[in-house]
C-alpha cells in the first residue's frame, strides 16, 4: 500500500476506545497527577503526565531519565495525530475532574467536627466546679468545724 492509501484507510476507521484513569496528587509546578491509558481495551500504558497548563489540563507523553537525551528524559510512548492526542486530553480532563470531587466528598465525609466553642467550655467548666463546690460546704460551716475540733 501507498501513503495515500494508509492514510484514507485510517481516516475510515472507528475511533479508539479510550479509558483513562488518572491519580492526582499534590501539584508540583503545573505536574498535577499521573494517567494511566488503556487503548481499545487491549494495550495499557501508565505514566502519562497530567499537566495543567495555560490553556487548561492536557497530557503528556509517560517518559523516563535517559542522561543522553537532550533534555535528560526520553518519551517511552508516543501518540500520532492530534485527534488521538485531543480525545486523551478531554478524557483525562474527565477523568481527573472525577478523581478530585471524589477525594473531596471523601474529606467531606470524614471533616473532623469543630472544636467546642469558648463561651460552651467556660459554661461546662462553671457547671463543674458548681457541682465540686456544692459538695464541699460553706465557708462557716467549716470554721464552726474547726472550732469543735479545738483548734
Amino acid at each position: 500500500m501507498d501513503n495515500n492509501t494508509t492514510s484514507t484507510a485510517a481516516g475510515n476507521a472507528a475511533p479508539i476506545d479510550l479509558a483513562v484513569t488518572v491519580r492526582p496528587i499534590t501539584p508540583q509546578g503545573k505536574l498535577i497527577g499521573f494517567a494511566t491509558v488503556t487503548f481499545g481495551g487491549v494495550i495499557t500504558v501508565p505514566d502519562f503526565r497530567v499537566f495543567n497548563g495555560e490553556k487548561g489540563l492536557f497530557v503528556s507523553n509517560p517518559s523516563r531519565p535517559d542522561g543522553t537525551a537532550n533534555k535528560g528524559y526520553r518519551d517511552t510512548a508516543f501518540l500520532q495525530g492530534d485527534d488521538i492526542k485531543g480525545r486523551l486530553n478531554v478524557a483525562a480532563r474527565d477523568a481527573y475532574v472525577a478523581e478530585v470531587e471524589k477525594l473531596q466528598s471523601r474529606v467531606a465525609a470524614i471533616k473532623a467536627p469543630e472544636p467546642p466553642r469558648m463561651k460552651d467550655q467556660l459554661e461546662k467548666a462553671g457547671q463543674e466546679a458548681a457541682q465540686h463546690n456544692a459538695g464541699r460546704g460553706t465557708p462557716e460551716q467549716s470554721r464552726d468545724k474547726g472550732t469543735r475540733d479545738g483548734r
